[in-house]
């Protein structure tokens, strides 16, 4: 900001220079005035940019899950047609900070009649995936998250995880974190997921049908519903490890129920 502060302080003078010179010589000086000062806006504008893409997120953030016409199959490709007219998020964030991460991570989420779908999409040059049973401990490595509270009341939630290399994990959660081993003996019987490697990172896909989910408003949801839920995810690597969220829990706890965002089903 200084340097912008210094460019006003040379318009003044170049103003100053311009009422005492020549007719040729101040329209040259007032064009590169103008120039002067559409440059200084403009890296102003970008400075503010930055400053605000740096400060922390900590809101509890809101996405839509948008309604599809066609079939998703899932592979972890994300390259079906329904995926094309459904937005990303916004992408996560640190957990504890909210500050921007250091790889980036989104997801999409679509619905229809039979389930809910999210996908997502990550940068990561070092993969570490080892797990290969499904309900493995797949949140000790590489792995993207999904947690449902479907009517927000903090109890019977659900925690869905995908590897990349497509294992699931899947529990359902009586209250806050209560009997880990007994949660984690629940499997949604159509649950699906899948995922593949890409050039830089990686993608999955993940399916959960409206019979699985047993507490819910309505089952499946009606356009305007809103349900409770985050998205996380977790990268290893050399250097330790990167703990990312859609919403930001700002504590050490990914079964942060009070932080979770808000999903909106639309049409």
């Amino acid at each position: 900001m200084r340097r912008i502060f210094g460019v006003l302080r040379d318009l003044v003078k170049l103003r100053t220079l311009a009422e005492d010179a020549p007719v040729p010589a101040k329209k040259v000086i007032r064009s590169l005035a103008v120039v002067i000062c559409v440059a200084a806006v403009a890296g102003a504008a970008v400075w503010i940019w930055l400053w605000q893409a740096r400060q922390p997120d900590t809101s509890l953030r809101r996405a839509t899950v948008q309604k599809i016409e066609s079939a998703i199959v899932i592979d972890g490709r994300l390259d079906d047609t329904a995926w094309k007219s459904v937005p990303a998020t916004q992408p996560f964030i640190l957990s504890m900070t909210g500050r921007p991460a250091p790889r980036e991570a989104t997801a999409r989420l679509a619905w229809d009649n039979e389930a809910l779908y999210v996908g997502f999409s990550v940068v990561d040059d070092d993969i570490d995936s080892p797990h290969t049973t499904r309900d493995d401990d797949l949140y000790t490595k590489d792995v993207v998250e999904l947690f449902l509270d479907p009517d927000g009341d903090g109890l019977n939630y659900y925690e869905f995880e995908v590897s990349p290399s497509g294992v699931i994990f899947d529990a359902l959660f009586a209250s806050h974190r209560k009997d880990l081993p007994r949660s984690r003996r629940w499997n949604g019987a159509g649950v699906e997921g899948a995922a593949v490697h890409i050039d830089g990172g990686w993608t999955a896909e993940l399916k959960v049908p409206w019979s699985d989910i047993q507490h819910a408003p309505h089952s499946p949801p009606r356009v305007g519903d809103e349900w409770r839920g985050n998205l996380f995810r977790i990268d290893v690597h050399a250097q330790g490890g990167d703990f990312t969220a859609w919403t930001a829990p700002l504590r050490g706890d990914f079964h942060a129920l009070d932080r979770f965002g808000t999903l909106v089903f639309v049409d």
